[in-house]
């Protein structure tokens, strides 16, 4: 007579989380590198190596920077977790160097309907840059134990994009009311797509329009030729001055002040930031490596 098999029931608060095999080289990879970062600190603080514009191939993102990808469901968010333990770990041994690692910040439950919708843009748009990095700080803030007025570069830098903004806006509708038939095409635009015509069209602009259909959508949206964008382009030069920058490039002057901000948090210990599900957030990804680049090599980065 063979004896009935007899099957594990588990307790129903068990965590199967608890269960975490097969990834113990990745692990061992991650711990390796994070202590070679933290080694390096010491000649960080000597140099220069913050980005002061755009990053590019030239200006290469610095400081430790781990990307998990993979289909849903295969353990990246359990492994962030555990890069996150062993950071914190490491804290309590003495012969480690000590960082800051903050709490994950998890997009699919971190974000409400209000802010996923400006998370995808519609068709011919691109995500709204002062949206975007508002809600960034707020989540460094709540993983920092800051208040978002503690970040004060970036509080003064998105004070002036939106002073800029609103004499842009005054501008324009100056312009409309101009009663130009060369410039019936902008009485029924908005300031933010002016500025996105201008932005792709004037030669020597920095903004980086990496969405293809973002730029045909404005293109569409107005009809204007090179001529009569020239001409739009001196009015708001000589309205706006040196606010012209703040008006046409806010994501590069907001996010290099959000980046300084990070750069100074982390003085006194690097700083480890865990982004988890990233791909709700994702189409800000070229939003998100100008503050990469400006907050510098003390910041580190763990993106799932």
């Amino acid at each position: 007579m063979v004896d009935s098999l007899q099957y594990w029931q588990p307790d129903e608060h068990f965590d199967f989380n608890q269960i975490f095999i097969g990834r113990e080289q990745q692990l061992a990879e991650f711990e390796r590198i994070l202590r070679e970062w933290k080694h390096a600190m010491p000649q960080n603080l000597l140099e220069d190596t913050l980005l002061a514009d755009m990053p590019s191939p030239q200006n290469r993102l610095p400081g430790l920077i781990v990307l998990l990808y993979g289909r849903g469901g295969f353990g990246k968010s359990t492994l962030l977790r555990h890069f996150h333990a062993i950071a914190t770990r490491q804290n309590d041994q003495s012969f480690s160097g000590k960082v800051a690692a903050w709490a994950c910040i998890d997009w699919e439950t971190g974000l409400d309907e209000r802010r996923r919708s400006f998370s995808n843009p519609a068709q011919g748009q691109s995500i709204d840059p002062s949206e975007y990095y508002r809600m960034l700080c707020a989540q460094f803030a709540s993983r920092a134990g800051k208040s978002t007025k503690d970040f004060h570069t970036y509080q003064q830098a998105a004070e002036d994009v939106a002073k800029a903004k609103k004499e842009a806006s005054k501008v324009l509708d100056a312009i409309k009311h101009e009663g130009e038939d060369r410039y019936k095409d902008l009485r029924g635009a908005s300031v933010e797509a002016v500025a996105t015509v201008l932005s792709t069209s004037i030669p020597g602009s920095k903004l980086v329009v990496e969405n293809a259909a973002v730029k045909k959508g404005a293109e569409q949206l107005l009809q204007l030729t090179g001529e009569q964008i020239g001409h739009l382009y001196q009015h708001f030069r000589h309205r706006l001055g040196e606010k012209l920058s703040d008006y046409l490039e806010p994501a590069r002057k907001l996010g290099l002040a959000l980046g300084k901000d990070l750069n100074t948090l982390a003085k006194n210990f690097p700083v480890l930031i865990f982004f988890d599900t990233y791909e709700e957030i994702d189409e800000g990804d070229a939003l998100l490596r100008i503050v990469m680049g400006a907050a510098g090599p003390r910041v580190g980065w763990g993106i799932a």
